[in-house]
């Protein structure tokens, strides 16, 4: 359709999880943003009948910074509102993704403020009427001008595919409708002006660092966002946000309601405080958005439905992997021992003064990639030209002139190292080597001669 609510539409459209953002222009060329439900959502009853009660309070909040509802188009289930020329949230988190850049602590502090005030106020003005917080608070609700001025819109309207989801859970929405939600709202418990502040805290997170603190695909996702897992995720970015904002952020993340901010007028004191100290540096939000603005032109092109407000999800599959580990399977692999690299030669062990004629040397072959083999040999006396075994004979208990008596081959023997008098098959020593040993004492006992055991 070309025109909504009897507005002409400009061409841009930002596509959300459960609603899409779609601009439009009045005939004096005033623009107004229009938050239209996709075709499955448009009749709950939560943005039907159940919002009729309400509508009079949305058309005329009287609240500072949050639109007005010019229109209501219920078949199209749309709903209008007067922002002029503004950017979501959710389009300036990508455009400085794309431009490899973030807001910063000074910009996230500066949106707590400004989107906080509104909400506080608005929950105030609202509890004549039976409305006492946004109840959808997302990226796509926050709205910036080209000078940083913010603007909320969708006030009082649900996330209807959580409310969908809670009513048929094998109706799954898109990760972003789980990433901003507080932990009541995943359990379906009563909300209040917390609730509001802690999908803030999420919102002001993500521009601040270009990450949320949800990440990971919706499984994932929708873990962290039950448990209110937050606070091991915002210190591991201590390098890069100062103690106080880390310590703001935490206090508005707490999981459950009582261990917030007690009151909303608490928490705007808070955000002020640690913005007076200084610790929070960077680009203002007015920065930000005069950069944002210059980059992206508004043109009639849609964004890409297949991103999230930051990330696309090859990207977030990369920051899991990152934190976590690889998410696929590895590879088998199949060990094959390097043929250039020899095994380690067994060292000679050194001999006593007394030790017999017939000294040991050591010979070094390959059984196995971690294994080595050594056969023991007597040395023969060159000087002499006697055989080796006249050497290395022995004529009785008592010893003879032309071989080593038992006792000193014992001693011979005790200068092994314990490793080879007592081998373990476990410990990947050669077994042959402690045969040989075994084999060279018998035949220098018995006086036989003796060779290379190989």
């Amino acid at each position: 359709m070309d025109s909504i609510a009897g507005y002409r539409r400009t061409g841009r459209q930002l596509l959300g999880p459960g609603s899409d953002l779609i601009e439009v222009q009045s005939g004096d060329g005033s623009r107004l943003t229009a938050v239209v439900f996709h075709p499955e959502y448009r009749q709950h009853n939560s943005i039907n009948a159940a919002l009729s009660v309400v509508l009079g309070f949305l058309e005329s909040p009287m609240v500072s910074g949050l639109a007005e509802l010019a229109a209501h188009d219920r078949e199209a289930a749309a709903f209008l509102y007067a922002t002029g020329e503004v950017w979501s949230v959710a389009e300036v988190i990508r455009t400085l993704s794309d431009l490899g850049e973030s807001g910063g602590p000074r910009a996230g502090l500066e949106l707590l403020q400004q989107v906080g005030t509104v909400l506080v106020e608005a929950a105030e003005a609202g509890e004549g009427a039976g409305v006492y917080s946004h109840g959808g608070l997302t990226p796509w609700r926050v709205m910036l001008d080209g000078e940083g001025r913010v603007s909320v819109i969708g006030h009082a309207l649900p996330q209807v595919e959580i409310l969908v989801f809670h009513e048929s859970p094998d109706r799954i929405p898109r990760e972003d409708a789980f990433r901003y939600c507080p932990p009541e709202r995943m359990e379906s418990r009563r909300e209040n002006f917390t609730s509001d502040l802690f999908s803030l805290a999420l919102i002001a997170f993500e521009l601040m660092m270009g990450r949320p603190v949800y990440d990971g695909l919706i499984n994932d996702i929708r873990t962290k966002a039950a448990r209110g897992e937050t606070s091991r995720r915002i210190q591991q970015f201590k390098d890069s946000l100062p103690a106080p904002v880390r310590d703001l952020l935490t206090t508005a993340l707490r999981p459950e309601l009582r261990d917030r901010f007690p009151s909303g007028q608490d928490f705007l004191d808070a955000v002020a405080e640690v913005i007076r100290s200084g610790v929070a540096q960077g680009a203002s939000l007015r920065d930000v958005m005069q950069r944002v603005s210059k980059h992206q032109p508004r043109s009639r092109q849609e964004l890409d439905p297949a991103r999230t407000a930051m990330l696309s999800k090859e990207e977030l599959r990369r920051m899991a992997e990152e934190e976590d580990g690889p998410v696929s399977r590895p590879t088998r692999q199949t060990f094959a021992p390097s043929a250039a690299a020899p095994a380690a030669p067994v060292a000679a062990p050194t001999i006593p003064s007394r030790a017999p004629a017939a000294t040991l040397a050591t010979r070094t072959c390959t059984l196995t990639s971690s294994c080595s083999r050594t056969a023991i040999r007597p040395r023969s006396s060159r000087a002499s030209g006697a055989s080796t075994a006249s050497d290395s004979g022995s004529s009785g208990r008592g010893g003879s002139a032309s071989g080593a008596p038992p006792r000193r081959l014992n001693q011979a023997l005790s200068a092994f190292p314990e490793p080879l008098q007592t081998v373990k098959s476990s410990d990947g020593l050669c077994i042959r080597a402690r045969r040989a040993l075994k084999s060279w004492t018998t035949l220098a006992r018995s006086g036989s001669p003796v060779g290379v055991l190989a």
